[in-house]
């Protein structure tokens, strides 16, 4: 017996263009992210970047580029490119939000240090810090993942190796990704890109590539409660 399948009606708006290559002086713009932000100071403002090239090549003089849109994604305005004061040249871009409402970007570098490159932007999105390397975070040139857990607990995933993508490790910050001092190895093995994503009740899944690029596998890792520092009791006052 035959049964039609169920018809869904969706609203479909036609596009809008946000990134054109040959426009802003960039011939070529590739890789897009895109982060909603929900704190102040722009509640609701979606945060755009993409890489802009002067050619299709992965390892060139990349600028990372922004445009705002406060209106759900109608009309767009153009932010200020993250400035890169070194050798380094970030691209595949992730984005988290602090609790102050600082937005902060984290990304693969070439051309530089063998570490995850970040800046942050306290004005939603429209100037940014000029770009600096993580000392705690390694990268052996691959893309790797960043999300907020909320109350300032952020998770990491990517290679715990300068030279390799093997190692995958979740590494876990409680102070907003400023620093990040606890980590868990994930896979021993072989770990290219991946993406970790909130799953509640203290816990991480991650989604990552193995095996030489031919599986891509989810792995759910429960982040531990951090302890409980130990006070000294008050003396007792003299009677």
């Amino acid at each position: 017996m035959f049964v039609p399948a169920l018809a869904i009606m969706m609203v479909l708006t036609p596009p809008t263009d946000v990134f054109v290559g040959g426009q802003g002086g960039h011939p070529v713009y590739r890789i897009p992210s895109a982060l909603r932000l929900e704190g102040a100071p722009s509640p609701g403002r979606i945060v755009a970047m993409a890489e802009a090239r002067g050619s299709m090549a992965d390892v060139g003089s990349n600028d990372l580029v922004m445009r705002t849109s406060d209106d759900g994604g109608d009309t767009w305005r153009m932010g200020d490119v993250a400035p890169t004061p070194g050798p380094g040249r970030a691209n595949e871009v992730q984005f988290f939000e602090r609790r102050d409402g600082t937005v902060v970007l984290n990304a693969r570098q070439h051309h530089g240090a063998r570490r995850r490159a970040t800046a942050e932007s306290r004005d939603g999105g429209m100037t940014w810090s000029a770009i600096a390397d993580v000392p705690e975070l390694p990268d052996p040139q691959c893309m790797a993942g960043v999300v907020s857990l909320g109350g300032g607990v952020v998770a990491f995933s990517g290679c715990d190796s300068e030279s390799r993508r093997a190692l995958g490790t979740l590494w876990i910050s409680r102070d907003d990704g400023r620093t990040w001092p606890a980590k868990m190895l994930v896979e021993p093995g072989g770990f290219a890109y991946s993406v970790p994503v909130a799953l509640g009740g203290g816990k991480v899944g991650v989604l990552h590539e193995t095996a030489g690029y031919e599986r891509i596998v989810f792995r759910v890792v429960e982040v531990p409660t951090p302890p409980v520092p130990v006070t000294a009791p008050r003396p007792q006052a003299s009677p």
